[in-house]
């Protein structure tokens, strides 16, 4: 039985692709040149294809140089938040069916709430909790006090990620994921990573988690 979700933002709950790539695109002519342009899923899934810590060191940077470009990026994106909307539908199952929800993401909480509020001034209520870049640790630290907060096993969450960082990540903590085929990777790469399940659109998250009985702790 599943007892929480914990969702990633960019590309499973804000659909923030086009923006994102327009952001990394700006970068690399300006200052971070041999990242190639990116303009479709698969440009993305090309640029990163490991962890997003090393994903850029392949072309030559330093770790220090990945901050930089994160950091500016991320800005970037706050910048642009209001250009950014929800899974409309996503968001509207989650705010009728109360799951227990919390958001575990490398983006700036402010960043997150801004587009949720573009939904709705009630949307942030439907999550327990988000972390964001202002809290410290990596994903599995955020994860692990998700767990520590509420008591759980791993085995009673269920992370949803967009990525193969996030599959990577979850196989890391031993804990089971959803990767969705609708964010900032194609259905047919997470594939590759194996995952729990994969799903290609919103509809089949949606009928997915209806399967999936969740009931809070």
């Amino acid at each position: 039985m599943k007892k929480r979700i914990i969702f990633d933002f960019d590309g499973v709950l804000a659909d923030s692709l086009s923006v994102t790539m327009d952001n990394i695109n700006f970068l690399s002519k300006n200052g971070f040149d041999k990242i190639p342009l990116v303009y479709t899923q698969e440009d993305m899934s090309n640029l990163f294809n490991i962890k997003l810590s090393d994903s850029l060191q392949k072309y030559g940077y330093e770790k220090s140089d990945v901050k930089n470009f994160f950091d500016l990026h991320t800005a970037l994106m706050c910048r642009d938040a209001n250009k950014i909307s929800v899974f409309y539908d996503i968001i509207k199952f989650l705010e009728q069916t109360k799951y227990p929800i919390s958001i575990v993401s490398s983006s700036y909480v402010e960043y997150m709430k801004t587009i949720l509020n573009g939904y709705s001034s009630n949307a942030l209520l439907i999550f327990d909790e988000i972390y964001g870049r202002e809290t410290k640790g990596t994903k599995i630290d955020k994860i692990q006090k998700i767990l520590q907060k509420y008591n759980l096993k791993k085995d009673e969450i269920l992370y949803i990620g967009d990525t193969s960082s996030d599959i990577l990540t979850c196989k890391e903590m031993e804990v089971e994921m959803v990767a969705v085929g609708y964010g900032f990777h194609p259905y047919e790469f997470l594939l590759k990573f194996a995952p729990n399940y994969c799903i290609r659109d919103e509809s089949e998250l949606i009928n997915l988690l209806n399967m999936l009985y969740v009931k809070a702790a």
